[in-house]
């Protein structure tokens, strides 16, 4: 009912510990492998996590799929080409999360300098996955990187999904909306 109507060929749920050839290599930095128990870190000292079985997570990490499909799935969502009108409304009732943020039945939605967004992130670990689509359906905006945050990386990712997000839209991001929030 969705995968193969929407032409989703590299999109499954991973089981095992089989990696497809195409897929990245994911990375623990090494800020965030100081703890024991971890397997011996890369020469760079991140830890490769590609074959760390993802199924543990099931549908909370073990769904491996590609920007393209990505973008596809959450189009087709919100464009209501996946459900029925009620079952859309009830999919967009969001509830606050907090300052700029909604989640409902399986959908978050954020407010960006750039417009509102839809979607989801995720990732298990050495994966991060960020999607925001419009409400309509018309664009997406995918980032997908193959190495946990840390506190180096994380501004870095913040301003590239914003940047992302107005670009898709036909926006120019300026200099204020690529800083960091405040700590509070």
């Amino acid at each position: 009912r969705i995968v193969r109507p929407l032409r989703l060929h590299s999109t499954f749920l991973a089981s095992g510990d089989h990696v497809p050839s195409w897929q990245a290599h994911g990375y623990i930095p090494p800020s965030l492998t100081d703890q024991e128990g971890f397997p011996p870190p890369t020469d760079g000292g991140y830890i490769d996590t590609t074959s760390w079985p993802p199924d543990w997570a099931w549908a909370a990490g073990a769904l491996v799929s590609t920007t393209a499909d990505l973008s596809r799935f959450y189009q087709a969502l919100l464009s209501g080409r996946l459900l029925r009108p009620a079952e859309m409304a009830e999919l967009t009732t969001t509830v606050p999360l907090g300052e700029g943020f909604g989640y409902g039945l399986g959908l978050l939605t954020q407010e960006t300098p750039c417009g509102v967004m839809w979607g989801h992130d995720g990732g298990i670990p050495g994966y991060i996955s960020t999607v925001a689509t419009d409400r309509a359906g018309r664009r997406s905006a995918v980032l997908l990187l193959a190495t946990d945050l840390d506190e180096a990386m994380a501004p870095a990712f913040t301003r590239a999904v914003v940047t992302a997000i107005c670009h898709m839209t036909g926006q120019e991001p300026t200099a204020e909306m690529l800083q960091p929030p405040a700590p509070e």
